[in-house]
This record gives structure tokens, sequence and C-alpha cells, in this order.
């Protein structure tokens, strides 16, 4: 009897481990998110746009639109997803605007040696 109350205790343990373990990463992700946003200096309309995007691109972490561009760029496919407040965010994350083909390799230039 005592075997089996040892590893029903043991089984609540680690059931409540993992729990405190899984709200914690999610608590660091929605700081890293708020730090990211503060050191860019983001408005809340900015912030609430994020937010939005992790929500319909259904991104692995908030923050994650801060280290991939590509985010941004699904994102102009959204049909709710205002373009100009895109391009402005576009700028102040990656400081540039969205990827434009390069003059350089285009047919008509020639290339430089």
């Amino acid at each position: 009897m005592l075997p089996i109350i040892l590893a029903g205790a043991l089984m609540v343990g680690l059931i409540v481990g993992l729990v405190l373990l899984q709200q914690s990463r999610w608590y660091q992700h929605r700081q890293l998110f708020s730090q990211l946003c503060r050191v860019h200096r983001l408005d809340r309309r900015s912030r609430r746009l994020l937010r939005q995007l992790e929500s319909q691109l259904r991104l692995p972490f908030p923050a994650w639109v801060f280290v991939d561009p590509r985010c941004l760029a699904a994102a102009r496919k959204l049909a709710d997803i205002p373009p100009g407040q895109l391009l402005l965010l576009q700028t102040k994350l990656f400081g540039s605007q969205p990827a434009q083909p390069s003059p350089a390799h285009s047919p008509e230039t020639p290339a430089v040696q």
C-alpha cells in the first residue's frame, strides 16, 4: 500500500512541476515581448498589431516577429491588417523597407567585375 501512495505522490509532484514550468516559460515569453516592445519604442497600437499577428499567424511565441521579417511579409496577405502600419512596423523593427529586387541583379544591368 505504501509504494502505491508514494508513486501517486510522485506523479502529482511531477504534474505540478510540469504545470509550473509551462507557466514560467509563458511568463518569460511575455516578458521578452514587453521588453522588446520597450526597446524598439513601440506604441500601444503597434503592440496590439503584433499581438494580433501572433494569434493570426500562429507564431510559436510572441517575440518571434522581432527576429523573423517573414512574419510581416506574411501579414501583408491578411485582409484586416493596415498596410501603412505594417510598413511603419517593418521600418521600426528592421530599419528598412520590405525587400525589393536588387537593380544590380536585373538583366538590364551588367554585372560589375
